[in-house]
């Protein structure tokens, strides 16, 4: 079996297009991927994954759904 590698950003889109939803993606950074989403995505790539990068810059989830926090909000009024 090949290995894949892959960034966090392109196996959070391969999981929404799996059926995951982005609440679900955001935990897996602190959690780990559930085991069902493992072999999802292993068969989605076939082959094994190896995530290279899980920096929170490469997440389009994190960016896109998350709500603005106060630091967001006080940063676009105030700047800085």
């Amino acid at each position: 079996m090949q290995q894949v590698q892959l960034t966090f950003k392109q196996l959070a889109e391969a999981a929404l297009e799996l059926g995951a939803t982005p609440n679900a993606i955001r935990v897996w950074r602190q959690r780990g991927i559930p085991h069902r989403y493992q072999v999802k995505l292993m068969q989605h790539f076939d082959g094994a994954l190896k995530i290279i990068d899980w920096s929170p810059d490469g997440d389009a989830i994190a960016t896109i759904a998350r709500p603005p926090t106060l630091a967001d909000i006080c940063r676009e009024r105030f700047g800085g």
